[in-house]
């Protein structure tokens, strides 16, 4: 067990050297069979960790009322026939974690590739200049 092993020869030395180039680019892109897709080349930052939106389902509370008890919507006459279904309602003994965040109570913005977030840009531009002037046109009498 102590014996150390024989080597039949001398090991082989390393012919060449491994030098690290930093990286100056924030942003690599890499092709792929459909497209390309953009990445950073760094860990989170703390803009790239901000880039989330108050859940919309939830607005925020991580929690809503089960879709169960709910079952869109309830009426004054479902309240006033059961005070106790009112109070427990509304202190959300009924609640569940929100579906659409989980419970995080924010929900990530979606990262679309430059080229679709440009044409995102234009359309909603598009659509804004066209509202500006249908408001236009209707104080004109339009």
């Amino acid at each position: 067990m102590g014996v150390p092993p024989k080597v039949a020869g001398p090991l082989p030395r390393p012919t060449g050297t491994i030098t690290w180039t930093p990286v100056l680019s924030r942003r690599a892109t890499y092709d792929l069979s459909y497209g390309s897709i953009t990445r950073p080349t760094h860990a989170n930052t703390s803009w790239d960790e901000a880039k989330f939106e108050v859940c919309g389902q939830c607005s925020g509370s991580g929690k809503g009322v089960n879709p169960q008890v709910d079952a869109g919507g309830l009426t004054y006459e479902d309240f006033h026939e059961d005070p106790d279904f009112e109070e427990r309602y509304f202190s959300g003994a009924y609640d569940i974690t929100c579906p659409s965040c989980g419970g995080d109570r924010v929900e990530s913005i979606p990262q679309f590739p430059e080229w679709l977030q440009k044409l995102i840009e234009e359309r909603d531009k598009d659509e804004w200049d066209h509202i500006s002037e249908v408001c236009a046109e209707r104080r004109m009498g339009a």
